[in-house]
């Protein structure tokens, strides 16, 4: 259920960028396996935290993928951002010079990429997968596409990986022992078993209890070994029903060394709460994406798998005109790098 609030200053990769990084593999998405491949790499970025706002700086989750669409491993090479544009507060035109754009009354746009880490592979999957079925969901996605996304993320799932499907909202009386999740289907490697699972997850009634949600998950995740532990959480709006506050989420994930993926449903930050949603995953070394129709959230979750696969790390400070874009600035352009001697790059989109 949406509450809206006043947008503060947040940083997020659309899904127009997400949707033109997924298009190379969406047709085809491979196992999690690979350390290399002998064509054309394509790059994924999967999703973002921020690190200092005030210094503009910015960290992307990305990944990639080798011609038989398998997730690659390895150092991380010559990053760069490239043909930076801007618009937003103050900002009417813009006029080419090379690789740095100057803004009308605004200066040059630069970013600065150094590698935050290279693409490794995570390990066996354990995933609690936790779908958002509020009210609000008959509106936000009455085609339940965001079912179609969670299947899409279990079918590249490998054998040794396993996953729990939840719902949270009001309405639905929580599993004994928890506070805001049904649980529909506990921890299994049954394909089957999750996909009917996430049938019986998407629905839509009651208001969002989301923080007692994120709560939830990191204890069902208590509970069952593993040491790649993750929490992708989906939602498409603003807590607003949760005895837990954010703090509490953030807590009780760390305690359980649980990485929380969140995936927000929304045209912009006025829709869902970007900005707890990006500190929740931060703070627990996961990464948020936001879709701003239901048709993105595949891509969305099939960036996140590969963040809980194989991914790595690039941080890009931005500046305009010498200093830290201010609110309301966005920059668009092309991240590149190499991984294994071989070039890859993908567009972004970032607002401040």
């Amino acid at each position: 259920m949406h509450m809206f609030k006043n947008k503060r200053l947040s940083v997020y990769i659309t899904a127009v960028s997400i949707v033109t990084l997924g298009m190379a593999f969406a047709a085809g998405c491979g196992s999690s396996g690979g350390s290399g491949g002998s064509s054309a790499l394509s790059a994924t970025v999967n999703g973002y935290t921020i690190q200092d706002a005030a210094q503009g700086k910015v960290d992307f989750n990305v990944s990639a993928l080798d011609g038989s669409k398998s997730l690659v491993t390895g150092a991380i090479t010559n990053p760069q951002v490239s043909n930076l544009t801007a618009s937003g507060t103050g900002i009417t035109s813009l006029n080419v010079k090379a690789n740095n754009l100057t803004t009308a009354g605004a200066g040059p746009i630069t970013g600065s990429a150094i590698v935050c880490g290279d693409i490794t592979s995570k390990g066996d999957l354990t995933s609690a997968i936790t779908l958002d079925s509020t009210g609000s969901m008959s509106s936000s996605d009455p085609n339940n596409l965001r079912g179609d996304a969670a299947k899409q993320f279990i079918s590249r799932m490998a054998g040794t990986d396993k996953a729990s499907i939840s719902s949270f909202d009001t309405s639905t009386a929580p599993t004994s022992g928890y506070l805001a999740i049904q649980i529909w289907q506990d921890f299994t490697s049954d394909k089957t078993l999750l996909d009917k699972a996430v049938t019986s997850a998407v629905f839509a009634g009651g208001s969002t209890n989301l923080w007692d949600a994120a709560y939830d998950s990191a204890n069902l995740l208590a509970t069952v070994s593993g040491a790649n532990k993750v929490s992708l959480i989906f939602t498409d709006g603003y807590e607003n029903s949760s005895s837990k506050v954010l703090s509490d989420a953030i807590s009780q994930a760390q305690a359980n060394k649980v990485r929380v993926y969140t995936v927000g449903l929304g045209s912009d930050c006025y829709m869902i709460n970007c900005t707890d949603l990006q500190t929740l995953a931060a703070s627990t070394g996961g990464t948020f994406a936001i879709a701003t129709d239901p048709t993105q959230l595949q891509t969305q979750f099939d960036n996140m798998f590969n963040a809980t696969k194989a991914s790595g790390c690039i941080n890009v400070q931005f500046s305009v005109n010498g200093a830290p874009p201010v609110a309301g600035t966005t920059i668009s352009g092309t991240v590149s790098f190499d991984v294994n001697n071989q070039s890859t790059s993908g567009k972004f989109m970032v607002t401040f």
